[in-house]
């Protein structure tokens, strides 16, 4: 059976080295995540990966809202919500997969590429704070264009809190404050590790034409734009 069409559970080995109670449901969703990681699935099926990135595009919601988020359809009437005079919130591309188990309760602990740092094992920026800098959305956009982790055309950005000693934010040493037309000065580097109750928020970037007129807004049927967006609030 293609494998593309399956969903595989974690194993219990897995389980057992994450130290973390796996349900079904999630590790369904973290068997399609895995199957959207690897790019040798579109050439082999193309037809397949494009209903699985769908699939996975609604258990994602589904995983949210059964966990008591809230959804915006409308991403920026969440983020009207916070202005430059409340605190910043740090926030981070990051693996899917991560995202989802620390939504369901897992605690993440960070760590450096030592191939990022030419292996050196220096710390690098891997985050940026927000709201701050030159747009509204300038520390999202910045965590969104440098961050590393996708599953396929699905992408998450994280927002957490930094209250508490368990998390650290540094601001990069000789950091490039602008490359070409990105500005950069939101960017930071995050250390530590973060726990369930730091989670603010979850945006899920997908790629639009994978997805029927019929999962857009209106506006996003209109418009012109490549990328279509959900944000997921645990706040509310």
């Amino acid at each position: 059976m293609n494998e593309l069409l399956v969903s595989r559970p974690i194993s219990e080995s897995h389980k057992k080295e994450r130290h973390f109670e796996m349900t079904e449901e999630l590790a369904c969703l973290i068997g399609d995540l895995r199957i959207l990681k690897k790019a040798e699935n579109i050439k082999d099926n193309p037809q397949a990966y494009k209903e699985k990135s769908l699939s996975t595009f609604r258990e994602l919601t589904n995983f949210f809202l059964d966990l008591g988020a809230k959804e915006y359809k409308d991403v920026s009437s969440l983020y009207n919500k916070y202005t430059s005079g409340r605190n910043c919130l740090v926030v981070r591309k990051e693996d899917p997969e991560k995202v989802v188990t620390l939504a369901a309760g897992q605690e993440q602990e960070l760590f450096f590429d030592p191939k990022v740092a030419m292996e050196r094992g220096d710390k690098y920026s891997n985050c940026a704070i927000w709201p701050y800098g030159h747009s509204q959305v300038a520390g999202i956009a910045n965590a969104f264009l440098e961050g590393r982790h996708m599953a396929g055309p699905l992408a998450l950005v994280m927002a957490v809190k930094t209250t508490g000693n368990h998390l650290q934010v540094e601001i990069p040493e000789d950091a490039i404050l602008e490359v070409g037309s990105i500005k950069r000065e939101a960017v930071r580097i995050l250390s530590g590790t973060i726990k369930p109750e730091d989670l603010e928020f979850v945006i899920l970037r997908a790629q639009k034409d994978y997805y029927p007129e019929t999962m857009l807004t209106d506006e996003e049927n209109k418009s012109q734009v490549r990328q279509i967006f959900r944000a997921y609030s645990f706040t509310e």
